[in-house]
C-alpha cells in the first residue's frame, strides 16, 4: 500500500461513517484506525513539505498490520451495511483487496519466519 492508498482508506472510512455504517460502540475502534491512518498521511505530507524537519522517530505515527486488517474489517462491515454504492465498489473492491493480500503476505512471512526459528 502507498500513501494515497491510506489516505484512500480515510475518506473510505469517512464516507462510510457519513452515510451512517457506523453506531455505537463500532465508532471508537473504527475512529481509533482512522485516526492512526490519517496521522500517517499527516506525517508524511509534513515531511514532503519540512524535509529538514527533525522531529525524532519516536513521534512518528506508525501503523502495523493489526491496523490494515482492521481496515479490511471496516470495509467489510461498511460494505454489508450498504455503505458503498455503484461506482465507488470497484475502486473500494480493489483497496480492499490488496490490503487484504498485504496482511496475508505478512501474516504467511511471519509463520514461516516462526516455523524456521522453530526448527
Amino acid at each position: 500500500l502507498n500513501l494515497n492508498d491510506i489516505a484512500n482508506l480515510v475518506n473510505i472510512f469517512d464516507a462510510a461513517s457519513s452515510k451512517g455504517a457506523f453506531t455505537g460502540p463500532d465508532i471508537e475502534l473504527i475512529g481509533s484506525v482512522r485516526n492512526r491512518l490519517q496521522a500517517v498521511v499527516d506525517r508524511a505530507k509534513e515531511e514532503k513539505e519540512n524535509p529538514s524537519d527533525e522531529s525524532t522517530e519516536e513521534n512518528k505515527p506508525t501503523l502495523n498490520i493489526n491496523d490494515i486488517a482492521t481496515s479490511v474489517k471496516i470495509i467489510d462491515f461498511a460494505s454489508s451495511k450498504g455503505a458503498f454504492v455503484g461506482p465507488d465498489l470497484e475502486a473500494i473492491g480493489s483497496l480492499r483487496n490488496r490490503s487484504a493480500a498485504m496482511v496475508d503476505a505478512a501474516r504467511e512471512h511471519a509463520e514461516s519466519e516462526k516455523n524456521q526459528v522453530a526448527e
